[in-house]
């Protein structure tokens, strides 16, 4: 997938198997934004389902690059993997440091995996309960064990 901000129109296609997506909206300026679990958030097709089943559906198959021309797995992530001017992107599907985010699914993370919702429900793996890469979502204020959500 490809997904650009701040673009000139509202667009989604498919070419060559990639989905691209251009939006108007700017990409946020701050991490108050990113990592939100809210139910308007969800998606209910197929694709995403089937994605979320096996593999990161917030990160999977994305490659970022923040304003400064950093490479990482998330705009708003400290960890980077070289500069946009310097590194072959495809050298990045040999890291193994950078694909390991791409394959913590649902069922691997701690309270998601009983959430009724998690395969229609992206994630962050950046904001987490304690730092823990499969702990639950920070923003996220949905309790599966009480079916409500908090706050």
């Amino acid at each position: 997938m490809l997904f650009f901000w701040g673009g000139d129109e509202e667009k989604s296609f498919v070419k060559n198997n990639v989905r691209i997506i251009e939006t108007r909206q700017d990409i946020f300026s701050s991490n108050e934004q990113c990592g939100w679990v809210n139910e308007s958030y969800f998606i209910s097709d197929i694709e995403f389902y089937s994605e979320s089943r096996n593999f990161n559906n917030c990160l999977n198959k994305k490659i970022a690059v923040d304003v400064n021309g950093s490479i990482k797995n998330c705009p708003y992530s400290n960890n980077t993997f070289g500069h946009i001017d310097e590194l072959d992107l495809s050298t990045l599907l040999d890291n193994e440091e950078f694909l390991k985010l791409w394959s913590i699914k649902k069922d691997d993370i701690k309270v998601c995996q009983d959430c009724e919702f998690r395969y229609i429900c992206s994630d962050c793996r950046y904001y987490t309960e304690n730092g823990d890469l499969f702990g639950k979502p920070i923003r996220c204020t949905y309790n599966p064990y009480k079916a409500e959500w908090e706050g």
